[in-house]
């Protein structure tokens, strides 16, 4: 396992990246990264501090985790499938344990870790995610029927905020057990 710190390379063979955010599943647990060019001074105090919220947001060929730290990174969300592993793990959560998230702000300019944080999801938000990488996992990956469900989700909901209003399964206040069924199709119950 690869033991990142802040002002190291998040990547010890690459020194940019493209902007964005990007959510993976490793044997450790899930990353959460975001790849900013240049993070302001407040982007990483709200990332290392900000109030931490979460949404996911399940369709049938791609799961959207949303997020936003304090006031400086709004409402933004990070478009995964587990199809799209390098390195497929499984993910399943059971159980009243909360699961430890580990968050990092990149600078996609030089690839230095600039910020991070861990933070807890609760019992019922693990559990939602699990189930719905559960889902998908169970039928073959296809990046067409990913990219188009993707943009299905875009066109109707341009922006994340809205999509997380409408749209969102679940919610939750990061580190703390505050969760709110959201309005999707899949906010049901477990």
């Amino acid at each position: 396992m690869h033991a990142y710190r802040v002002g190291g390379l998040y990547n010890a063979s690459r020194t940019s990246w493209n902007e964005g955010t990007y959510l993976r599943f490793t044997a450790a647990g899930p990353e959460l990264i975001l790849f900013f060019a240049r993070p302001s001074a407040k982007e990483i105090a709200d990332l290392r501090r900000g109030a931490p919220w979460f949404a996911w947001i399940d369709s049938e060929h791609v799961g959207l985790l949303a997020f936003k730290f304090g006031t400086a990174i709004p409402w933004s969300d990070a478009p995964y499938h587990p199809g799209r592993e390098s390195e497929p793990v499984t993910f399943d959560h059971q159980g009243d344990n909360h699961l430890l998230l580990l968050v990092l702000l990149v600078d996609a300019d030089t690839g230095i870790i600039r910020a991070m944080r861990q933070v807890t999801w609760p019992p019922a938000f693990a559990q939602r995610v699990a189930r719905s990488i559960r889902r998908m996992s169970a039928t073959p990956y296809s990046e067409r029927a990913f990219d188009l469900a993707l943009n299905q989700l875009y066109r109707q909901w341009p922006g994340t905020e809205q999509l997380v209003e409408e749209r969102a399964d679940i919610t939750c206040y990061g580190g703390t057990d505050e969760v709110a069924r959201g309005t999707g199709p899949d906010a049901a119950p477990d």
